[in-house]
């Protein structure tokens, strides 16, 4: 959303190596709380609005949507 479908996250997954330890560093920035992330395709949210539907489709249809339940479709205008 903060880039309007500039930069896609492409799908990806992690194999697991038994032989090797494997080692993760985050290096995502995310907006503080209070700030509304708005473009033309996606209604303004904030972050904690964004993990709670995360949150939400997890425990209703057991994996995450996310961002595309905030995306304007002719049938979400209002």
């Amino acid at each position: 959303a903060m880039s309007n479908d500039n930069y896609i996250s492409v799908k990806h997954r992690v194999r697991v190596n038994k032989e090797k330890e494997r080692i993760s560093i985050g290096y995502f920035v995310f907006p503080a709380k209070d700030t509304m992330i708005e473009s033309s395709r996606y209604k303004p949210f904030t972050y904690p609005e964004f993990q709670a539907a995360k949150e939400l489709d997890l425990k209703t249809v057991g994996v995450k949507i996310g961002l595309p339940r905030f995306r304007i479709t002719e049938d979400n205008t209002n």
